[in-house]
């Protein structure tokens, strides 16, 4: 799976990043004109030949859009980010504002970057060196970026369970492999979630069934296929847990066109 989502947006064509639920922020690069955001009650601007971090929050809120401009964002998953940003050594009340001129090493990068994006023959393994590339020379060269990773990286547990299950969907998925992924084990894992009222298995069942709602909703991808893409072992075992949740068969749903 790629590290990163490569999106194209404009002060006409607003970004939607609803499906992007486990890439928390990234890199804007601008193509043309001043891309405007506001934060920390501060108006802030980018132009062509400088980049930005920003994070979903601001990206959907937050831009300007009565100036023109064209600009790409490279979106970063949750994983690539937390491997660079632990725990903040203090608090940091507000997201730190990132915005830097694209020196030629850092331009190069990026726009390897969204290269990289349009060539199915370029390999998730040469990616995940390209955003960590990134990543490492930004870091260390404005050391405000390492908060504003941080900050973006700061969820709950149940977040992080979310985004764990987000991630692999189509994969199969375990209680050890999650509790693997989170250094603790199974029996903290049960007691986190159960004290938000919420647990392992309904919360994976959910999210497939929703995924398998929205694929349903967008095509005629046969149910089999959508059971097989939600991570489930036969469509049988689809129906019925969808069943569960929706009150009716996937291909009743699909037909009636009903609202995830």
């Amino acid at each position: 799976m790629s590290p990163f989502a490569c999106l194209h947006f404009s002060n006409h064509d607003q970004l939607v990043l609803k499906d992007h639920s486990t890439q928390p922020a990234g890199f804007v690069v601008v193509n043309s004109g001043r891309l405007k955001w506001k934060q920390n009650e501060q108006q802030h601007e980018i132009v062509p030949n400088q980049f930005a971090f920003l994070t979903q929050e601001l990206l959907t809120s937050s831009i300007e859009t009565d100036s023109d401009f064209e600009a790409t964002l490279i979106l970063l998953e949750y994983e690539v980010l937390l491997g660079f940003g632990s725990a903040p050594d203090s608090i940091v009340i507000h997201q730190p504002v990132c915005s830097f001129k694209a020196e030629p090493f850092e331009h190069q990068l990026l726009a390897t970057l969204i290269t990289s994006s349009e060539l199915s023959e370029c390999k998730a393994e040469v990616q995940h060196s390209l955003v960590s590339a990134l990543l490492s020379h930004t870091m260390d060269k404005y050391p405000s970026l390492l908060n504003a990773v941080q900050l973006a990286t700061l969820v709950s547990f149940s977040e992080k369970v979310s985004l764990f299950m987000d991630a692999r969907l189509d994969k199969e998925q375990s209680l050890p492999m999650l509790a693997e992924h989170l250094q603790v084990s199974v029996t903290t894992v049960k007691r986190r979630l159960a004290e938000e009222g919420l647990s392992f298995t309904e919360m994976l069942k959910k999210k497939r069934i929703y995924k398998g709602a929205t694929i349903l909703r967008a095509g005629r991808t046969s149910v089999t296929e959508v059971a097989s893409l939600c991570g489930f072992n036969s469509a049988t075992h689809f129906n019925n847990a969808f069943k569960s949740i929706y009150g009716c068969t996937p291909k009743v749903f699909r037909r009636e066109r009903r609202t995830p």
